[in-house]
């Protein structure tokens, strides 16, 4: 299993976190659809790189995971927030990998405007460490 559906995988399965979204499916990796109501979570991979350490190589991923909410209250995107750090900090995702560390290491909450509209985007970058099985 890949880092990208284990998140998926965590996040549309807790049952406190899809209570606060707009639907229980607002779980959204890259995009979410212009259908798409909120308040809704959005994840995708940042960045990444191998790193090589003699014969053996180590992924290190930033993901970006985040809570957003349209209007001019910023607090449905700070709960989701809240509740993907309790949900997603040091948590044990089963991978394809041997995952090293999964955990929050920075903040974002910003807004932004769009079609007049405040949009306000509150979560974090998580970083994963994990190497191939069988290294």
């Amino acid at each position: 299993m890949s880092v990208a559906t284990a998140v998926y995988e965590r996040l549309s399965e807790d049952s406190t976190l899809t209570a606060l979204l707009a639907t229980p499916e607002s779980v959204f990796q890259h995009f979410a659809p212009e259908e798409a109501k909120d308040p809704y979570v959005l994840f995708n991979l940042h960045s990444g790189v191998q790193t090589w350490s003699f014969r053996n190589f180590y992924r290190n991923q930033l993901w970006v995971v985040k809570g957003i909410c349209r209007g001019g209250d910023s607090t449905p995107a700070e709960q989701i927030n809240a509740r993907l750090e309790t949900l997603l900090d040091d948590a044990p995702l089963a991978i394809g990998e041997h995952l090293i560390y999964w955990r929050r290491e920075n903040d974002i909450n910003y807004g932004e405007i769009d079609g007049g509209t405040l949009v306000s985007h509150c979560g974090g970058l998580y970083r994963a460490y994990t190497e191939p099985e069988g290294q």
